[in-house]
């Protein structure tokens, strides 16, 4: 019994391992790598455990993938008018 939880300790070590380096090497998405057109992000029941990582569907070409969560530029502020 010692070795089966040796084992399956090692799988679950290697399954660990791997997600680690999948979310290092995903990089942030928000155009299509095939098209270069705008992605949209589409919620999967499965990627919500998950942190920042987001699946990314193109429309003019159809790619599909995971990407990081692209960091959204924020608007300037604009500075209110003076009154005249």
């Amino acid at each position: 019994m010692l070795i089966f939880y040796t084992l399956l300790a090692l799988v679950a070590l290697r399954v660990i391992l791997v997600l680690v380096a999948v979310a290092v090497l995903v990089g942030p998405v928000s155009r299509c790598p095939a098209c270069f057109q705008p992605t949209v992000t589409v919620r999967r029941r499965w990627l919500r455990p998950v942190r920042g990582i987001e699946w990314h569907w193109c429309a003019a070409c159809g790619w599909q993938g995971p990407g990081r969560c692209a960091a959204t530029a924020r608007a300037p502020e604009i500075p209110d008018a003076p009154a005249s």
